[in-house]
């Protein structure tokens, strides 16, 4: 309905192209500024050739496919149009936090289901959680979180009972936060340092050397799987094996305790190809429960 009165109005206005814009008593104006007079517009209408209607609706036709074409594209690029913040670009390994769209999330067991919902409530669609619900112990739920202005940016939580006996969905812990696939494809997904799920900065020469600079210490394979990598702040090497991908693992651990109790445990893989030695994928994930054996 809107398409066709942006067609009447365009082949209205090749009409009145004809009739003289004079001044008189019916003279009225239009929303551009330009004056016309109803009934010249109706004597236009009426002296005007069916054919040349026609040609005006398919030259109107053409002309608003064309804008609304435009008008598409200008706002699909402005739904993609996210940056990394201060916050995520300086943020530590050990910091569990991530950017989804513009909001900054912690990961790792730092809020309960409630707190989530209060802090984030007015920017996502938190009708698929019912706060009021029951868990059992040690039980877990998940939910996908729609942006309320922007569909493509979905966020994904795991959360889990920390309670000995039934409790409220409300009470659960929040102990993972993560983007969906075509949310990281749309260019609103950063980790720590800004880094995104398919790095392009790093190579298999260069990593190493970034993260030491960031105060972590690089040790062999033989040394990870000795010890089982319970010192943090640590990396090193994982040739392919088996993992589908050849990778640097980063291991990191919270500076403050989770609402379990524990301090959590973060890893972050960088998959490098085998090939050209390019880093070209991250993944981010974390340990909450007993994380005692690490110093």
């Amino acid at each position: 309905m809107k398409k066709f009165t942006k067609i009447a109005a365009f082949a209205l206005a090749v009409c009145m192209s004809a009739v003289s814009m004079t001044s008189c008593g019916d003279e009225k104006e239009s929303k551009n500024g330009k004056k016309y007079d109803d009934k010249k517009v109706e004597q236009a209408l009426d002296n005007t050739d069916e054919k040349e209607l026609e040609e005006a609706f398919a030259d109107a036709v053409k002309e608003i496919d064309k804008e609304e074409t435009t008008e598409a594209e200008t706002t699909t690029e402005d739904e993609a149009s996210y940056e990394p913040t201060e916050e995520i670009l300086n943020a530590d390994f050990s910091s569990g936090l991530v950017q989804i769209g513009n909001d900054v999330f912690k990961i790792g067991g730092y809020y309960t289901v409630d707190q989530f919902i209060e802090e984030f409530g007015d920017r996502y669609d938190m009708s698929v959680i019912n706060p009021d619900g029951l868990l059992d112990p040690g039980k877990e739920g998940k939910a996908e979180l729609v942006s309320v202005t922007d569909p493509n940016v979905i966020v994904h939580i795991n959360y889990m009972s920390n309670s000995e006996e039934k409790s409220s969905v409300g009470d659960a812990i929040v102990y993972f936060i993560f983007a969906g696939l075509d949310t990281k494809r749309a260019n609103a997904c950063w980790y720590p340092q800004g880094i995104t799920y398919q790095p392009e900065d790093f190579t298999y020469s260069n990593l190493p050397e970034f993260l030491e600079n960031l105060g972590y210490k690089h040790i062999s394979l033989d040394d990870a799987n000795f010890s089982l990598c319970f010192e943090p702040d640590v990396f090193w090497d994982q040739p392919k094996g088996m993992f589908s991908t050849s990778h640097y693992e980063l291991r990191t651990k919270s500076k403050e305790k989770n609402l379990f109790g524990n301090y959590s445990i973060y890893t972050s893989s960088f998959g490098y190809n085998d090939e050209d030695a390019k880093v070209i994928s991250f993944d981010f994930t974390v340990m909450t429960g007993d994380t005692s054996s690490y110093q």
